[in-house]
């Protein structure tokens, strides 16, 4: 009768110890693809920036400007557009900037008003 019992109660350890670790293998899967999204919309972001930055010092193409950031095999790229103050998204004096970063995807917009 000992015998029964005992190999209940290690099917039970085992059973609790494959539960954890599936729910750790998940766990730690699910953060590693939060990693990489957040890596994809701080790239887009930065690309974004980069136009905003880059028609503010007249480096960029005339508006709408338009680039591409070169990360060695992948590539960021960005569109800024001006809306008129007369345009009731645009609060500013004189214009208003707006800009699109796209990186492998992901979106991210940067608006700044003068």
């Amino acid at each position: 009768m000992n015998k029964g019992i005992t190999l209940y109660v290690a099917m039970i350890i085992m059973g609790t110890i494959l539960f954890v670790a599936v729910g750790a293998v998940t766990l730690a899967a699910r953060q590693n693809i939060v990693s990489y999204s957040a890596k994809e919309s701080q790239e887009a972001f930065y690309a974004a920036d980069t136009g905003i930055e880059r028609v503010l010092l007249g480096q960029g193409n005339p508006l709408p400007a338009t680039g591409q950031i070169d990360y060695g095999s992948l590539f960021a790229d960005y569109e800024v557009q001006v809306i008129d103050p007369s345009d009731p998204d645009c609060e500013a004096d004189n214009f208003c900037l707006r800009s699109f970063g796209k990186f492998e995807g992901v979106t991210r917009a940067i608006e700044i008003e003068r």
